[in-house]
């Protein structure tokens, strides 16, 4: 079923149907937790601690934690060095603790490092996975409290059959079911966070109340005008409006949208999970292909210009990024802008087809290319949004950052897989 089928089937712009992804959440949520005790667990267990002074029952499951496979690939020893942080002290390595361990036996000392799930970051995940929790309850009028965990960990580690393996699958399945790539929710997180009115309101058939339940979900602060004027949705045109993000649309894409904490740690585990993806990035361009060949996709000559260079150098790996300048209700100006930092930059002119070195600089942005709209080419802020959402919906750009007193937007080029195809096969070749 596609995105738009399912959002109408399931009437998504009523808050309630939300209640199934909160629940998801939730899951998500108390097996992190649970991974976060363990790891606590491990610290006021192992922590400076040598295997020989360790209790009869302690002494198998350290073990077992630190040599556990000896140097198998798959071995639960690497699994807790490299994925735990629990090893032999002042060691690098796995092998170099393991090669410690089968030297001193059981007089090393144990050392357990901030790592919990290969993320040395863990706090802040759990941290923002919570807000957007509390945001959900609170806008479903739902009580939510912290998870009580009841786990005896030492059978997580216990001689011969640990449990850790077991539990570690339940969370990474239960991570990849909250993906962009395979939730809807996340993928209609990922369409909307920036998007006009207009085009929510054609998609889902919905009326005024449905937006504003959406606008509330995503915790979308600000709406706008034509003019980029913050305005009351209750008292405005509808289909002159437009919002850039939501404080809780930002969060959900940021824990598990393709650069977010979901997918870096199942990346850290599923060696396959990166190959995957590139296959959904590969379809997602597919579909811009029909999308323009259909005709139903049409880009302003200039725009298009702008996001073959933008692209062109976000695929040679340099940061890059569209400036939309607004005045009075429309857009005056585009302009590609690259960042450059702390190193030398050979620059490949799109139109005259030559290098030019850029001398090294710390920061500098370098505005590349600039094309600015004439009084007869009437180009509004949600007309431009409307040209380059598909390309916003699904993950090629994202809006950066707005500067109500200058009255400017600037969207920055993502880099996932196949960017050049993109560029090649969608932009470049749109007459066809």
């Amino acid at each position: 079923m596609d995105l738009q089928s399912w959002a109408i089937k399931n009437k998504i712009w009523e808050s309630k149907s939300w209640e199934t992804y909160l629940n998801q959440l939730i899951d998500v949520y108390t097996q992190a937790v649970t991974f976060k005790k363990f790891h606590e667990w491990l610290k006021e267990t192992f922590n400076e601690k040598s295997i020989y002074a360790l209790s009869d029952e302690l002494k198998d499951p350290a073990r077992m934690s630190i040599s556990g496979g000896g140097l198998e690939e798959n071995a639960f020893g690497r699994l807790m060095f490299e994925k735990f942080g629990l090893g032999v002290k002042y060691c690098e390595s796995y092998e170099q603790s393991l090669e410690e361990y089968r030297k001193y036996g059981d007089w090393i000392e144990i050392n357990v490092r901030n790592i919990i799930v290969g993320l040395e970051n863990y706090d802040t995940f759990l941290k923002e996975l919570k807000s957007a929790i509390e945001h959900f309850s609170k806008v479903l009028n739902i009580t939510f409290a912290e998870p009580v965990i009841n786990e005896n960990f030492v059978e997580w580690v216990r001689y011969p059959n640990p449990k850790l393996t077991e539990k570690l699958n339940e969370f990474l399945n239960a991570l990849a079911g909250v993906l962009e790539f395979t939730n809807y929710y996340t993928m209609f997180v990922r369409y909307f966070r920036t998007t006009s009115i207009a085009i929510l309101l054609n998609y889902l058939g919905c009326d005024a109340e449905g937006i504003k339940n959406i606008r509330a979900l995503f915790g979308v602060k600000e709406v706008f005008n034509a003019n980029m004027d913050i305005v009351d949705l209750d008292n405005s045109k509808p289909y002159e409006l437009f919002w850039l993000d939501g404080e809780n649309s930002g969060r959900i894409i940021y824990l598990f949208g393709y650069w977010g904490f979901a997918n870096y740690i199942l990346c850290n585990f599923v060696k396959d999970v990166s190959s995957q993806q590139s296959q959904f990035w590969l379809d997602r361009i597919e579909s811009l292909k029909k999308l323009r060949k259909s005709g139903d996709w049409e880009l302003h000559d200039a725009i298009c210009d702008l996001l073959k260079v933008v692209f062109s150098f976000r695929n040679a790996g340099y940061r890059s990024s569209i400036l939309v300048k607004l005045s009075d209700g429309r857009v005056s100006e585009i302009s590609a802008d690259l960042l450059m930092e702390n190193r030398w930059y050979i620059i490949y002119d799109y139109y005259f087809r030559r290098y030019n070195v850029e001398k090294p600089v710390t920061a500098y942005k370098y505005n590349y290319f600039k094309y600015t709209f004439g009084e007869d080419e009437t180009v509004n802020v949600t007309m431009f949004l409307e040209q380059i959402f598909p390309l916003l919906a699904l993950g090629f750009l994202r809006y950066y950052v707005r500067d109500l007193k200058n009255k400017t937007i600037r969207f920055e080029a993502n880099d996932p897989p196949h960017l050049d195809k993109l560029i090649s096969e969608v932009l470049t070749n749109a007459e066809t």
